[in-house]
């Protein structure tokens, strides 16, 4: 379905050809068939603004056919608009940002905890918490929700399944190697067995 969310349309309202008719069948038949797997939470979170084709078009372009009751209230919130708003670390902390604060230092817990709660919360995905390391140690998360997300990366079963290259792992230690934080170290570590984890593999 991405692929063709991706496919930019012409003033006629449909899918431009760049290849051949029966390509885009096998385009169409390919998403009709994902699009059944997917929950509410998956439809919701790639369903953003910023794309040229948002996913009520690609609803109406597809034409998945629902296979229960259920799949077709969903398939009726993406065209009514009312997908409910996933719990995404983007989603929180964009939230969060709006708020108004009492002081610097008030927006700094707030988003600490915040940071907190996503990584106790279990849906924070590994790419995600690689990408926040920075965030976690200048917010000030807590020992404890540092030893989580340390554990968590240099899991090797988690190493594996995130299929990160090795220069994530690198790039995301030099970028918080000179952070003057007590858990940092702990976060190196993490990073270091992270990336033997990908060379062993």
């Amino acid at each position: 379905m991405v692929t063709l969310l991706r496919m930019p349309l012409p003033q006629g309202g449909t899918p431009q050809r760049r290849s051949s008719p029966s390509s885009l069948i096998r385009y169409r038949w390919g998403c009709r068939r994902r699009s059944g797997n997917f929950d509410e939470y998956q439809f919701a979170k790639y369903d953003r603004s910023n794309l040229d084709v948002k996913l009520r078009d690609a609803l109406f372009i597809v034409h998945p056919k629902a296979k229960d009751e259920a799949q077709q209230l969903l398939f009726d919130k993406i065209t009514n608009k009312t997908l409910e708003t996933p719990y995404t670390w983007e989603t929180e902390l964009s939230a969060l940002g709006q708020q108004e604060f009492a002081s610097a230092e008030a927006k700094k817990e707030a988003f600490a905890a915040r940071w907190e709660e996503l990584v106790g919360s279990g849906k924070l995905g590994y790419m995600a918490m690689l990408r926040n390391l920075r965030n976690f140690l200048t917010c000030g998360v807590s020992g404890n929700a540092i030893e989580d997300v340390a554990h968590r990366l240099s899991d090797e079963r988690e190493v594996i399944r995130s299929r990160q290259f090795p220069f994530r792992f690198l790039s995301a230690y030099r970028e918080i190697s000179g952070i003057c934080n007590g858990n940092t170290h702990a976060l190196l570590d993490a990073l270091e067995k992270a990336v033997l984890a990908t060379i062993y593999v």
